[in-house]
């Protein structure tokens, strides 16, 4: 059970940081080719920082 909720967390910290610290949120009225680099970008920035963290 402990497993389960230490994923739970994890999972939700990775929400939250999406959502929060990355502003994957905001909508962002641009080309499609520049939309993309920006997700290529901050997914980059994701796994840096889980990199870091776990």
């Amino acid at each position: 059970m402990h497993e389960f909720y230490s994923l739970r967390w994890r999972i939700k910290i990775f929400f939250k940081a999406w959502k929060s610290f990355f502003q994957i949120h905001h909508n962002l009225n641009i080309k499609k080719e520049r939309l993309e680099c920006h997700i290529y970008e901050k997914l980059i920035m994701i796994l840096l920082y889980f990199a870091v963290i776990f």
